[in-house]
């Protein structure tokens, strides 16, 4: 289902607008022409001890999980300095470790605490259900051959419409939000 009128996304960019001013730090907007782009920019330019909720409008989930993804985790953490990070992004770029849809789960659960992904204007309470249980399944589908550390990120990962956004946010959390143009 995609978006049909540009009234929700607007709406969606001043409330993102709204969260952030009222955070200790605003990110600055970044446009890039793929997801996986996002992960390598989020990784370089945000702390990765703070915690944020994800907003995410797209028609896909990007919630397919990557095996064995605490390597990835306690790379981006253990390296001696931001050009060090940079090298190590650089690499994993060029070798495509990280790809547009599976980018959201090496952020998990920190410094992403929490994604609400809203992949339509309107969905039913089944419609809603169902779309969970396929990202869920993708996210933590290497969980038996590759437990990680923080184990299910089920609980993490939510599916709201437009309609039910606000309620699945918490306002003293800071926000991040992507949006998809699919």
């Amino acid at each position: 289902m995609k978006w049909r009128a540009a009234g929700p996304w607007i709406a969606a960019l001043f409330l993102a607008a709204a969260s952030a001013a009222s955070a200790a730090n605003i990110l600055p907007i970044h446009i890039e022409d793929n997801h996986a782009g996002t992960f390598y920019w989020l990784a370089q330019n945000i702390d990765l001890e703070q915690s944020y909720t994800l907003i995410l409008f797209d028609a896909h989930s990007d919630a397919s999980g990557i095996f064995d993804s605490d390597k990835i985790r306690d790379a981006l953490r253990n390296v001696a300095s931001k050009q060090d990070r940079q090298t190590l992004l650089d690499r994993w770029r060029s070798k495509g470790a990280v790809e547009c849809f599976n980018w959201i789960e090496p952020l998990m659960p920190a410094p992403i605490e929490k994604v609400i992904w809203v992949p339509a204007q309107k969905l039913s309470e089944s419609q809603i259900r169902e779309y969970r249980q396929k990202a869920t399944a993708l996210l933590d589908g290497h969980l038996e051959a590759a437990p990680r550390k923080s184990g299910s990120l089920w609980e993490e990962y939510v599916v709201s419409d437009f309609e039910h956004l606000k309620k699945q946010i918490n306002p003293k959390q800071q926000l991040m939000v992507t949006i998809d143009l699919d």
